[in-house]
């Protein structure tokens, strides 16, 4: 049984389009490892990452600024008395 040679182009074409997805994803993962040292994740993983690293981002805000707070209500005192 010999297949026509059309139906082995439009077959090898195909191959060769779902090939070369699958390397470009490879690829994709791979420049992600090297940049974050991680895979990627899902949607909600990465969606919860990035809060996680938001809250803290403020919560460090948060520190500096009443760090700040404390130093100048010292000098107030200290220039009151």
């Amino acid at each position: 049984m010999l297949i026509p040679s059309s139906i082995l182009i439009v077959l090898s074409a195909v191959g060769l389009i779902h090939l070369s997805v699958h390397l470009i994803n490879m690829g994709k993962y791979s420049v992600h490892y090297l940049k974050f040292k991680q895979f990627p994740l899902t949607k909600e993983e990465e969606t919860i990452s990035l809060l996680r690293e938001d809250l803290n981002q403020k919560n460090q805000k948060i520190e500096t600024l009443e760090q700040e707070t404390e130093k100048m209500t010292l000098a107030l005192l200290k220039h009151l008395s």
